[in-house]
């Protein structure tokens, strides 16, 4: 699939063909760039695509909205500003999955679209915080004024949980399989 991004003031389009020939999907009008990202990851396009795309018009991702709306409830959760209600069991293994496939801390936005691609999911900012503080408990977070990443220990006894055969999705599962009998 070929996908056309459109700027239009603060608002994108998009428009979606086979082989640069045939329509598959046209934006039905313009919308905020995460509104975008969901209709077209609706329609069956990667986030890889969809992230190409975006960065042909001088967007560097789309996942750089949510990370603007969640980065400031993720920092007060992690300063203690904020309760964050216990998320489903998954969420830990989930989104430190998303931290593991990066080598050095990363921005939230980079985070967002890792967890995407794990899960074909955005994670909201209690999922995102709730993840990070049970990360901490563990020792394994790390925190570097925007960027978030993984201790050395982290990094390692998580590389040990998941191995290296299987897919991602698989490798996530162990992860929340061992952390689901070794609780923060």
């Amino acid at each position: 699939m070929l996908i056309k991004v459109v700027k239009e003031g603060d608002l994108y389009s998009a428009e979606v063909t086979k082989d640069g020939e045939v329509v598959l999907w046209r934006s039905p009008r313009p919308m905020p760039s995460n509104g975008l990202w969901l209709a077209l990851r609706s329609i069956g396009c990667t986030p890889e695509e969809v992230v190409n795309a975006f960065q042909s018009v001088g967007r560097p991702s789309p996942y750089y909205h949510w990370a603007d709306e969640m980065g400031p409830q993720v920092e007060e959760a992690l300063a203690g500003d904020r309760e964050v209600l216990p998320q489903a069991p998954f969420t830990e293994a989930w989104i430190t999955y998303a931290l593991f496939w990066e080598q050095s801390p990363i921005p939230l936005e980079d985070i967002i679209g890792n967890a995407d691609a794990v899960n074909v999911l955005i994670p909201t900012a209690d999922e995102i915080a709730w993840a990070f503080l049970r990360l901490k408990k563990r020792g394994w977070l790390v925190v570097q004024g925007n960027l978030y990443g993984l201790t050395a220990e982290g990094r390692r006894s998580i590389e040990t949980i998941v191995g290296k055969d299987g897919g991602v999705l698989e490798q996530a599962e162990r992860l929340h399989a061992w952390m689901m009998s070794h609780p923060s």
